[in-house]
């Protein structure tokens, strides 16, 4: 809390006095706040009301790095006049898997990762920090899947990914009527595009037509993403067919040989993340740095085997009737089943949720009021910083 007063005949930029409470207490200083402060106490004794002045005491600068999650909407926000510069992580929400028979994997949300990012009262705006959510679960029969939130803070922000396809019948009403009507919607476009389905706009398809298979989503917002893969779009024992698997951040979603969703991106904002034990040599530890928005997974047509269903990208994204991982922008991955009478009825899982990170130096602490952030600090020592071999996750 600061309080200015202006005296008649000073310096208009700047202040006549100021009190100031700060992590010293409170102080009062002449010119602005950056000037030589001076602290003061109020006693009561037997002399009557007395005002004792001395000197603040010289802060100890912080080091290291103080580290501000949010995984839900909050604020961050420094005073006017200030300037911060900070490192900054924005996920947006992944999308839901589709479902029924077959669902594609839904598309990871946007991943943007930004080095000395400039604020000042002017580009933070009121401050706001808003956590997208992922897609929400879609119920059997929804006409539609569910994008996944934005996420933003200041000028930047990161989009929701796109949901995967899905398809199914509708159950007959009583009394029954003749035939049975069949609903099917392609994925959509987001951050990462949705996967696609094993249908495309022809329906039933011609017997061994190739341009049968759905179309995957688009990644529509420049690098923030990848596509969705389309359908498998031949057939397998016996007309079964694949669903594709949703796009990740840092790779489109594939099948190689099956509809996995796409790798997503790490990310050193958060510092450094799990230690893995090496496989070929437990006395060895790999560090690595945390890793965001996978694509989710696609399904297979159920039948006795299903070992043609995907995997969920390394970073989060939802495996075959799995939600996207909680608070990585991660895609939902597809879901298929089929009741007694033979007809798809699984639900679509849901996305992934988003997360703001801001990493500053501790030095800086001083300037920032945030709310529902968790608020961490690490040394210099424990720092990541980029290095050579970021980029690698297992194929």
């Amino acid at each position: 809390m600061t309080l200015e007063i202006n005296v008649p005949g000073g310096t208009p930029s700047l202040p006549g006095f100021s009190v100031q409470r700060n992590e010293n207490g409170l102080s009062i200083g002449a010119g602005d706040l950056s000037s030589t402060s001076t602290m003061f106490g109020i006693a009561n004794d037997e002399e009557g009301l007395s005002v004792n002045a001395f000197p603040v005491p010289p802060v100890s600068p912080l080091t290291g790095w103080t580290i501000y999650t949010f995984k839900r909407n909050g604020t961050f926000w420094i005073g006017p006049g200030w300037t911060l510069n900070a490192d900054v992580l924005l996920l947006g929400g992944g999308g839901s898997g589709g479902g029924g028979f077959q669902g594609g994997g839904g598309g990871a949300g946007g991943f943007v990762d930004v080095h000395d990012f400039t604020i000042d009262s002017a580009e933070q705006g009121n401050g706001a920090v808003v956590v997208g959510a992922g897609g929400a679960e879609v119920p059997f029969r929804h006409p539609h899947g569910h994008n996944g939130g934005a996420s933003s803070f200041a000028s930047l922000i990161a989009y929701g990914g796109g949901y995967g396809s899905s398809e199914f019948y509708l159950t007959p009403v009583d009394p029954p009527i003749e035939g049975e009507q069949r609903v099917y919607y392609h994925a959509s476009d987001g951050a990462s595009g949705g996967g696609g389905g094993p249908w495309g706009d022809k329906y039933p398809p011609e017997e061994g037509d190739p341009q049968s298979a759905g179309p995957g989503g688009e990644a529509i917002h420049g690098n923030q993403g990848m596509d969705g893969d389309e359908g498998s779009g031949t057939m397998f024992y016996g007309s079964w067919r694949t669903a594709g698997g949703g796009g990740g951040a840092g790779e489109a979603g594939n099948r190689r040989g099956q509809p996995n969703g796409g790798h997503g991106r790490p990310c050193d904002i958060a510092g450094w993340g799990p230690l893995w034990a090496d496989p070929e040599n437990w006395d060895l530890d790999i560090r690595t740095v945390p890793w965001y928005c996978g694509g989710g997974a696609g399904m297979e047509r159920p039948n006795l085997w299903n070992y043609l269903s995907g995997e969920g990208g390394f970073g989060g994204g939802g495996d075959p009737g799995q939600s996207g991982q909680a608070y990585t922008g991660s895609g939902g991955g597809g879901n298929g089943r089929m009741d007694e009478r033979g007809h798809g009825n699984a639900p679509g899982p849901m996305g992934g949720s988003g997360m703001v990170i801001i990493r500053i130096h501790s030095s800086k602490e001083y300037l920032v009021r945030a709310t529902n952030a968790v608020v961490t600090r690490i040394t210099e020592q424990e720092i990541h910083l980029d290095e050579p071999g970021d980029g690698w996750y297992p194929i």
